[in-house]
């Protein structure tokens, strides 16, 4: 079981990762419901036909840069 230091420890191991304080969501993106979720993966799943599982990437919002050469 880690002890009461654990996390202090892994973090000083790892100095590239970094605490955020969460933050709340602005109402309009807390303002879902069942029907546009259900909507979102109906137009998910026609987009995705076809396509190999293996040439789908997770892309998500750490803005991560697209050229290799552009810093």
């Amino acid at each position: 079981m880690p002890g009461c230091d654990w996390v202090k420890s892994f973090l000083k191991r790892h100095p590239q990762l970094s605490q955020k304080i969460a933050q709340n969501i602005s109402h309009a993106r807390a303002a879902t419901d069942e029907e546009i979720i259900n909507n979102f993966f109906d137009n998910l799943e026609v987009e995705l036909e076809g396509i190999p599982a293996s040439n789908i990437w997770n892309y998500d919002e750490t803005n991560p840069v697209d050229d290799p050469g552009q810093k």
